[in-house]
């Protein structure tokens, strides 16, 4: 951080899947962009080339993540996430991650959209994808979207979010987030902050 103090380390050691086939990792990277926050991430350049490289929509606020789901959606093979510290960066309040935090929230399911959009029938039909997990992803949104909301001071449209991805989510983790959204949203004080500080700090996947 800003006083040079570890936060934390990416992937954590209790990462349950340290290797992903592709299709895998398009699903999770459809609900959260779970390549960040690695500090590099390695495609063979035949893939990125395959994709036709990297990509950037239009108003999108990053080139990684579409990029990652069109590899992960196209090309067969797996994704191997390395425990080891392979280097260090900082996080302050001054970096694009931060200071566009909502925006890139707000991004993730157009992308995510605009990907599937391109893909032919039988690419969908490998990947599983159906409507149980295109309202998967859209109750993931909205939780991430309430998140952004919370954090950027605007508590009306953070409890609209949460009480919307509440009724969508049937995944158990998912749920407490967004309840404790809306807990944050009354008493007035980032719950969900503090639990996802909690976790990172006592290595909780």
């Amino acid at each position: 951080d800003e006083n040079d103090s570890q936060l934390h380390a990416a992937p954590r050691a209790g990462l349950a899947a340290p290797e992903l086939p592709l299709p895998e990792l398009f699903h999770r990277l459809a609900r959260k962009n779970i390549m960040t926050p690695t500090v590099t991430v390695m495609a063979r350049r035949g893939a990125l080339d395959a994709v036709g490289g990297f990509l950037q929509k239009a108003g999108a606020p990053f080139v990684d993540l579409p990029t990652w789901l069109a590899i992960a959606a196209r090309i067969p093979g797996k994704a191997v996430m390395l425990s080891g510290n392979l280097g260090y960066y900082r996080r302050h309040a001054t970096q694009t991650s931060q200071q566009r935090d909502l925006q890139m929230r707000f991004a993730h399911h157009e992308i995510v959209n605009a990907i599937l959009s391109e893909l032919d029938a039988a690419t969908l039909e490998r990947l599983h994808w159906d409507a149980r997990r295109q309202r998967a992803t859209l109750a993931s949104a909205q939780l991430e979207r309430a998140v952004g909301c919370l954090r950027a001071r605007q508590p009306a449209e953070a409890r609209q979010l949460f009480m919307s991805a509440l009724r969508r989510t049937r995944a158990p983790r998912e749920i407490l987030r967004a309840s404790l959204g809306v807990l944050s949203t009354v008493v007035g004080y980032d719950l969900v902050t503090a639990a996802d500080n909690a976790r990172v700090r006592f290595g909780i996947d």
